[in-house]
């Protein structure tokens, strides 16, 4: 429950906005279909083999729990104007991230600005996969994003780091029409 006026809906996003990138630490609940096609089918892997490029097996490294961003995501909006979020799960960041941007604004994600987990890797080389699909389908490194103004978005960077945390200055906000661009 919440109180109406504290709704955090997106409508308040605005060009000039910042995308902050909170780290995922694997597939999450998302993708599965996809990742056990690739690693069981094609690649021929079993659960328990070592994949040396992700140095653990790969049932581990498909299985790793779920990151929990709550803690983190409470202590900024105690402090900060938080104006839209999305946690990145089935449809990437391009899925994900439109369902708050309101009709007149596009979101551009600059790829790259955020190291891709192995695991993500290995499975766009394995299942040889387009790099743009990928995107679509997994959460490739980012877990959960905050769309906050500029004024607040270096602060918010330091003090997820003062707590111990790493954050990525992902994208920004510009003038559009509900669609999120992933720039190289």
């Amino acid at each position: 429950m919440v109180d109406r006026e504290k709704v955090i809906d997106g409508s308040t996003i605005k060009p000039g906005d910042v995308c902050i990138g909170l780290p995922s630490n694997g597939l999450h609940t998302n993708g599965y279909t996809l990742a056990r096609k690739v690693a069981f089918e094609i690649a021929g892997l079993k659960p328990g083999d070592t994949v040396e490029q992700l140095g653990t097996t790969i049932d581990k490294a498909l299985m790793r729990v779920h990151r929990c961003y709550l803690p983190l995501v409470w202590l900024l909006l105690q402090k900060y104007d938080v104006h839209g979020m999305a946690h990145i799960t089935g449809g990437g960041i391009p899925g994900n991230l439109k369902r708050v941007l309101p009709k007149d604004v596009d979101a551009e994600i600059k790829k790259g600005s955020w190291p891709v987990l192995p695991i993500f890797e290995y499975l766009r080389e394995a299942g040889n996969i387009d790099p743009q699909d990928i995107y679509r389908s997994f959460n490739m490194g980012i877990g959960w994003i905050l769309v906050v103004g500029e004024p607040d978005a270096e602060r918010i960077i330091n003090d997820l780091k003062q707590a111990g945390e790493i954050a990525y200055r992902v994208g920004e906000i510009k003038p559009g029409n509900k669609t999120v661009k992933l720039l190289n």
